[in-house]
């Protein structure tokens, strides 16, 4: 289950911190009466609509299953902790004063760091791609999270992260 899936590595299952269970399958079921309505004024009949909670889950977990199924049991969903699995920086970093979300896709790799002042990290080849930093996680980690103490606040660094188009927001 999500639990499982939920926490540090090498921790135990943690429980995911909101209740989702019950409004996603509602949120699939008006998904349903949606569709079953524009069916009714195209086709002029009703439609049968069956929402399944557990069928409504699955689809929250739409990176493990797939990786999992796709490669015939070869690769192994485990938990990753707070940061997603296959790319980085990806996750929650601390500020000065609170924390803010990263999300940065490949291209956005480069602009993040000129941002940061450090643009030799865009071609170095332990940090110019996704699988080379996944492999140094811990130590992109500690780049950003030094970079975002130098700021008094955490408006300053969002702001020019903002104006450098990186996916970031606060927590």
């Amino acid at each position: 289950g999500v639990m499982s899936m939920t926490g540090e590595p090498d921790g135990p299952p943690e429980y995911v911190g909101n209740y989702f269970g019950d409004p996603n399958a509602g949120i699939h079921g008006a998904l349903g009466i949606c569709a079953a309505s524009f069916s009714r004024t195209m086709t002029g009949e009703g439609q049968y609509i069956d929402v399944s909670q557990l069928e409504s889950l699955l689809y929250l977990d739409y990176i493990n299953f797939p990786l999992y199924l796709m490669s015939h049991g070869e690769i192994r969903p485990h938990r990753f902790g707070g940061d997603f699995f296959n790319i980085c920086p990806y996750g929650v970093y601390q500020a000065k004063k609170g924390y803010i979300a990263f999300a940065v896709a490949e291209h956005q790799w480069p602009p993040l760091v000129k941002a940061m002042g450090m643009p030799e990290l865009a071609t170095d080849p332990r940090y110019g791609t996704q699988v080379a930093r996944c492999a140094r996680r811990p130590e992109v980690r500690k780049y950003i999270e030094d970079w975002l103490q130098t700021f008094a606040d955490d408006e300053t660094p969002l702001q020019i992260l903002y104006g450098a188009r990186i996916p970031v927001a606060p927590v």
